[in-house]
């Protein structure tokens, strides 16, 4: 994990989740390590954030189980507003999910909740250093 903050001050993150103490504990911690952060609790919300921030975001992380739209639907919509962009997928039902079949559909990368500090820190830094 990379304890120099000051390299994130440039990276946006955008959070979707539905559980309101997620979102405020990841913003927290984020922020802490220099990331911005910009956090919706709704699929329709999440995505006219990233259209009008679409420059800005760096990563985002989205629970897979949103009310209103699959993850597969959310994370497509994504991908026709910016076809590189890194999605990281999380959720706390890591047992039904078949990570091979998150990457099929475009995402960088898996996160089981619960997670720890440098987990979620480490694979952003992971996502963020891919192409």
């Amino acid at each position: 994990m990379n304890d120099n903050i000051q390299n994130n001050t440039e990276k946006t993150i955008l959070i979707i989740d539905d559980e309101e103490h997620i979102l405020k504990l990841s913003v927290k911690i984020l922020s802490k390590y220099g990331y911005k952060v910009i956090s919706s609790n709704n699929t329709e919300n999440a995505l006219t954030l990233y259209k009008n921030n679409i420059g800005q975001i760096s990563i985002v992380i989205l629970d897979m189980f949103m009310p209103g739209m699959t993850w597969q639907q959310t994370l497509g919509k994504l991908i026709d507003i910016n076809s590189k962009i890194k999605v990281l997928l999380s959720s706390g039902f890591s047992e039904a999910i078949e990570k091979e079949e998150t990457k099929k559909y475009g995402a960088f990368g898996f996160l089981a909740k619960p997670y720890s500090i440098s987990q979620l820190i480490d694979i952003i830094e992971k996502g963020d250093s891919t192409k």
